[in-house]
């Protein structure tokens, strides 16, 4: 039976709404954490702790084994004999990475400690990511929205209080575990009617790998490109220039509050709009200019007070990350909404090759400028090579996104970005120009908002008035 387009948007609607909201809600908590840790801990400690979470992150890419993304791109809804099989297999590879990260540890020195500590979480994560598919192809975002959040807290609450407490380092690295475990027990008793149990059916296993051996490719190159600058930060400068880029790309995750929900949600509904063979033209460019709009307004408002909010929240120590924000920002209110509306789209009328080819693009644009400048400009040189990687992805995407479906975003992305880049440095300047204070910061919040709206309406003023409905919309979906 075919989804009324109506109640499916309106689905996808709240999934994007719910997942804001959840992003929302641990990005308060993340900063609140993320204070209380820089005053407890060292730039050396965050660094030392980053590189582990690196690693990690690499071993989650590769215990996922492209099992997640594959079924939920597919456009046939998956059999519980392959979430099933999946988990499985997911649950097997887990474990032989974490007893490998054991190895190293007993002879390595304290970033392996920390790796092999963080590295316990991998089990409990790969028992509820079958579920977690199930309900995502569904555009259930409730219960595995409700799981994450506790699994964030948790994690947050038991990293500040372990270190308070003299842990240190390691005290961040057994709250991830902490989050794990109190996450997948949450998602266990919130979908107990949809649970999938891991278990393998050998005749699915051959055919789930060369499925998921499509995603690994891409996975691969997001893994290389964000776990890459991380460790070659620490391999060029230190760890304590690595701690400083941590907290300025945490920083950074606030716009990803729009992003994050654009791409989970996208998906599944796109799978199923071009199923129904719909006109997604119109659906794409309005994406593309609500998401403009919003995202130039959080990029402008982070960037022009960041000189205010990191030296009086976290200490003058850390001032220095405030330097890798604004052609990052740039890079963002270019490339991030073409690529929340795009990708989802792309897998859905199977130019998963496009998608490919622009996350190559921009990998080794980020990693070549931004790795060879670096004992040169230091940090921003990381930003820098993001902002160049940001604007050719931007480019394929767009090019794409008018040969299979008619859609023409560039001009949508110049008219949305020129706002945001002048309004920032309006707010920038100010928020420079004297003794950083709460006061400063609010006024510097205020001449970025009012910049840029009024320059948005100047240029863009049928962007201003989507952005507005949309927002009146979520309201009525909540």
């Amino acid at each position: 039976m075919t989804e009324p387009h109506d109640d499916l948007h309106a689905r996808a609607r709240q999934g994007v709404l719910l997942v804001s909201l959840r992003g929302l809600a641990l990005r308060i908590v993340g900063v609140g954490g993320n204070v209380a840790l820089a005053r407890l801990l060292a730039p050396t400690e965050f660094g030392r702790v980053a590189v582990a979470l690196a690693l990690v992150g690499a071993g989650r890419f590769v215990v996922d084994a492209g099992f997640g993304a594959s079924l939920i791109r597919a456009r046939e809804v998956p059999r519980r004999e392959d979430l099933a099989t999946a988990a499985a297999a997911q649950l097997f590879v887990a474990v032989a990475v974490l007893l490998g990260c054991l190895g190293v540890a007993a002879f390595g020195g304290v970033v392996a400690r920390l790796t092999a500590v963080v590295a316990l979480s991998l089990p409990f994560v790969s028992l509820r990511s079958a579920t977690t598919i199930q309900l995502e192809r569904q555009l259930e975002f409730r219960p595995v929205l409700a799981a994450e959040t506790i699994e964030a807290t948790s994690s947050m609450i038991s990293a500040v209080l372990l270190a308070a407490l003299g842990a240190g380092a390691f005290g961040v690295a057994v709250g991830v575990v902490v989050g794990s475990v109190g996450g997948t027990a949450a998602l266990a008793r919130l979908a107990r009617g949809t649970w999938v149990r891991p278990w393998l059916h050998r005749d699915r296993l051959r055919a789930l790998l060369s499925l998921g051996f499509a995603q690994q490719a891409l996975g691969m190159l997001n893994v290389l490109r964000d776990q890459g600058v991380n460790v070659g930060i620490y391999l060029i400068l230190g760890s304590g220039p690595l701690g400083l880029w941590t907290i300025a790309y945490r920083l950074l995750q606030v716009p990803f509050l729009l992003f994050e929900g654009l791409w989970r949600v996208s998906f599944p509904a796109m799978s199923r709009l071009v199923g129904q063979k719909a006109d997604v033209r119109p659906i794409l460019e309005r994406s593309v200019a609500v998401a403009g709009v919003w995202t130039g307004l959080l990029v402008g408002a982070l960037v022009a007070c960041a000189p205010v909010i990191v030296p009086v929240l976290l200490g003058n120590r850390w001032s220095d990350a405030v330097v890798v924000l604004p052609a990052a920002g740039v890079s963002l209110v270019v490339g991030g909404p073409v690529s929340a509306a795009a990708a989802g789209f792309l897998f859905a009328v199977g130019d998963a090759r496009c998608v490919l080819r622009a996350t190559i693009v921009h990998t080794a644009c980020w990693l070549v400028v931004g790795l060879s400048l670096l004992p040169v400009l230091g940090l921003v040189s990381i930003s820098l090579g993001w902002l160049v990687g940001g604007v050719a992805e931007t480019a394929l995407f767009s090019r794409a996104l008018s040969r299979h479906a008619g859609a023409r975003v560039f001009p949508i992305v110049v008219r949305t970005a020129l706002p945001a880049i002048l309004g920032g440095g309006v707010g920038w300047t100010f928020a420079h120009a004297g003794h950083p204070t709460w006061a400063r910061g609010l006024m510097a919040l205020l001449l970025t908002v009012g910049a840029y709206v009024g320059f948005l309406a100047m240029v863009d003023r049928p962007s201003l008035r989507a952005a507005a409905r949309e927002v009146l919309r979520l309201g009525q979906t909540a």
